[in-house]
């Protein structure tokens, strides 16, 4: 195991995507990406970073396609486009900004010539097309108050965008079908088991939502798009607590609780009903921890990156603004 610190550069890591050798790390208060070679797992080396405190004002999410990185950044209002060709010497390629339907931009995921951004304080899920990185352009976007406040998450599974409504205690399914014009098909509440949903990931025909407040992995069907249900769950105030993060691989879902200090593995080859199989908990190592998913990448759980969490768990002010995640390394999720 290994790590790499960086108070200029990693201060307040928000989150982390890998892709083959390199790790790309959005730092919050750096307002920095930084690109970070873990091909030697036991000594993980900065390679090459970009800061602008103007460009990347609060950087709260990254996701990579390609040669190309694309950051939400939260204080911008913005999704900025990073060209990593260059490990050594990233460059932003093109930025999009609106206060309006940005407002807190948070969570990103990117499919194709589009990505997908939900913005918390805008209670929306807007869908960019960066076919030009240069100049990345609205295309569409759904806006609820009601079933999106505080919109903070978001998964991709074939023409649906599966969106963790941090206020609304919700997960929200999104047809993207037609990207102009992306619609609300299903939702699905529960102020008991989803209180503080913060973090989505997708398998099949399976949706599984950390909920911060609620402690839990929450395990929702959503073969029927338009009528998600709640099918089982795990609840942990002890090992759970302040669920914010949720990986996948096979049949178990690798779980980050940063009161906890914890990473939970859950069997979930039974979505009645998910079981937690063991725990690390490490108040050093793992203070704050998150974890995140990359899509064809193995994400490790465990300790090395887990160093990139320089600030303390504490959440910012509004609790929309907390989704920090990390990659850990260890055993391996998949998305």
């Amino acid at each position: 195991m290994g790590r790499v610190a960086s108070a200029s550069l990693l201060d307040y890591a928000r989150s982390v995507a890998v892709s083959g050798s390199y790790a790309y790390v959005a730092a919050e208060w750096s307002d920095s990406l930084v690109v970070v070679d873990v091909s030697n797992p036991a000594s993980p080396v900065i390679r090459g970073s970009v800061v602008s405190s103007s460009l990347l004002d609060g950087p709260a999410n990254v996701a990579v396609s390609g040669v190309y990185a694309y950051v939400a950044a939260s204080e911008s209002d913005a999704l900025v486009v990073v060209d990593v060709s260059n490990p050594a010497s990233p460059v932003i390629r093109g930025r999009l900004v609106s206060s309006s339907l940005l407002d807190y931009a948070y969570g990103v995921a990117v499919s194709g010539s589009f990505a997908y951004v939900a913005a918390a304080y805008s209670d929306a899920l807007v869908v960019v097309d960066v076919s030009n990185p240069a100049s990345p352009v609205i295309r569409g976007s759904v806006v609820s108050s009601s079933v999106l406040d505080g919109a903070i998450s978001v998964a991709l599974s074939g023409v649906y965008a599966y969106v963790a409504a941090h206020f609304s205690d919700a997960l929200v399914v999104v047809d993207v079908s037609n990207p102009a014009s992306p619609v609300i098909r299903g939702s699905v509440v529960s102020s008991s088991l989803l209180d503080g949903a913060r973090d989505v990931a997708v398998s099949g025909s399976f949706a599984y939502v950390a909920a911060q407040f609620s402690n839990s992995l929450v395990v929702i069907d959503v073969i029927n798009p338009t009528s998600p249900v709640i099918l089982g769950s795990v609840v942990s105030s002890s090992l759970l607590d302040y669920a914010v993060g949720v990986a996948l691989s096979g049949v178990y879902a690798c779980v980050a609780a940063a009161n906890s200090n914890s990473l939970v593995v859950v069997d979930v080859s039974n979505p009645a009903s998910p079981v937690i199989r063991g725990s690390v908990v490490s108040s050093s190592l793992l203070g704050g921890v998150r974890v995140t998913q990359s899509r064809g990448t193995r994400l490790a759980l465990g300790a090395m990156i887990a160093s990139f969490m320089l600030a303390p768990a504490a959440p910012p002010p509004a609790e929309a603004r907390s989704r920090s995640r990390v990659v850990l390394t260890g055993t391996f999720c998949r998305h």
